[in-house]
């Protein structure tokens, strides 16, 4: 409505003519209010008080043709041009892992762990640099390199030595992650995480993370009772990821390798709403559904039922339950999951991308 004013005037320009105030819910005034601040041109919302467009008398014919032009061109650069993205800032990450246990455990951790570092660098735009990991067992010779990078043994005293450094790094625009992997038990008030030395129960890790300041905040604590960890870790624009319910599910968990064999080998169907983008939320859907079907596949009932948190109440939703299959516990007559509300668990999730959707390689006779 403005433009085709503005172009009127340009055509029938008369002195002491006025143009009308655009209405304020007008489309051009709504897209400014919805687009971020920092990505608005420097004089977004500001209006010169000499404007034609403010009711001046056009006193000149020349000189205001010449402004028409002017705020014409602006006008249409503004809807033509793309939204500029906010500058994204350092990806960091901190992977922890316990006491790897006996040697068979040893291998497994160390494995899951090799595999969570290299998928990270290799596909997640983490410089291997701001990759932190902590285990928990001497490296050996025989371990590969990010066991071998390790800063030293994941006990009390390294991992809040490693959230102290974190925090005085982060910036605002910055992503940080934070893995935990490994053992842990419930003392029937409060989940622990097994490490060297001391362990750390669920209110003390939570406080490590208090008033964190990062654009993008994950958690994936994936140990056993690892859902006692997602009310102290909760708030407002994180992201909170269990292995477990906060029940007495105790029993080692497998979320800690489905997660590194998914984020390594994204699945073909991993993004569900085929926007060629992989969200958290189809990240967290299908590891847990990896790891269903891992239980279905050795016929044993599942033992861990993982959780997510994006809403910051501290209650960790069971959101891929709307998505199972009747292989895999869902009803014989499939629905359609239920919609996501925007104060909804998931509602993050869902808008937070991770990378986008690898294209499959053309072959020969596809390119003919």
């Amino acid at each position: 409505m403005a433009l085709w004013a503005m172009f009127s005037l340009l055509l029938v320009p008369k002195a002491g003519a006025r143009l009308n105030r655009p209405r304020q819910n007008s489309l051009h005034h709504r897209w400014p209010l919805e687009t971020p601040e920092d990505d608005q041109p420097a004089n977004a919302g500001i209006v010169d008080n000499s404007s034609p467009i403010r009711g001046e008398p056009l006193k000149h014919t020349t000189t205001s043709v010449l402004c028409l032009l002017t705020l014409m061109a602006t006008a249409c650069w503004s809807f033509a041009a793309p939204e500029v993205a906010a500058t994204k800032g350092t990806k960091r990450a901190l992977v922890i892992c316990g006491i790897p246990g006996d040697d068979e455990h040893r291998t497994l951790y160390a494995k899951t762990v090799e595999t969570l570092v290299k998928a990270l660098t290799d596909k997640y735009g983490f410089k291997s640099a701001d990759v932190v990991v902590r285990f928990g067992d001497a490296t050996t010779e025989n371990d590969g390199p990010a066991l071998k990078g390790a800063r030293g043994l994941s006990d009390r005293a390294g991992i809040e030595a490693d959230v102290a450094e974190l925090r005085k790094q982060l910036k605002p625009s910055d992503t940080v992650w934070v893995i935990v992997i490994g053992h842990g038990h419930f003392d029937d008030r409060h989940s622990h995480l097994n490490l060297p030395g001391p362990d750390i129960d669920d209110r003390a890790f939570g406080k490590l993370f208090e008033g964190l300041s990062a654009s993008e905040q994950v958690f994936f604590i994936t140990t056993a009772a690892s859902g006692f960890f997602v009310k102290p870790l909760a708030a407002p624009g994180r992201i909170v990821i269990a292995a477990t319910e906060a029940d007495r599910e105790v029993n080692e968990t497998i979320f800690p390798h489905a997660l590194a064999s998914v984020l390594d080998a994204p699945p073909e169907d991993i993004d569900r709403d085929k926007d060629g983008v992989i969200s958290l939320l189809d990240l967290y859907l299908a590891v847990s559904l990896d790891v269903l079907k891992r239980y279905a596949d050795e016929m044993n009932l599942p033992t861990e039922h993982a959780c997510l948190d994006d809403n910051g109440d501290g209650h960790g939703s069971e959101i891929q339950e709307d998505y199972l299959t009747p292989e895999l516990g869902g009803p014989e007559k499939p629905r359609p999951p239920r919609p996501i509300g925007t104060k909804d668990d998931g509602a993050l999730s869902l808008r937070t991308p991770i990378r986008t959707t690898p294209k499959p390689a053309k072959t020969k006779e596809a390119g003919r």
